[in-house]
């Protein structure tokens, strides 16, 4: 495997984005992993100690689920994110933005 390449625009994601790496992982997913992080204003990001890649989602379902609903409803009041559509209006130019109403 190569080092993953940063695509054009993904600094300006407006997606709520959580990278997970284990302390296992093999150099290039490392340092991926790292470039992804620095890329994404907001993102989080998570490291498991004595992970492999996909040991968690694999060997541990229960927990890598809890640990992802967990973060995507973090700050929610009980309900289900409005879709973007209720929210306000899609940008059709191409960019992938949305604005909010």
């Amino acid at each position: 495997n190569s080092i993953y390449t940063i695509k054009p625009g993904l600094s300006e994601t407006m997606a709520k984005v959580k990278i997970v790496a284990g302390t296992k992982e093999q150099k290039n997913i490392r340092d991926s992993v790292k470039m992804l992080y620095e890329a994404i204003p907001g993102s989080s990001m998570e490291i498991l100690p004595g992970l492999r890649h996909g040991d968690l989602s694999i060997n541990q379902p229960e927990r890598y689920a809890k640990m992802l609903t967990d973060w995507l409803f973090s700050g929610r009041t009980g309900h289900l994110p409005r879709l973007a559509h209720e929210q306000g209006t899609l940008d059709h130019s191409g960019t992938g933005r949305f604005r909010g109403g």
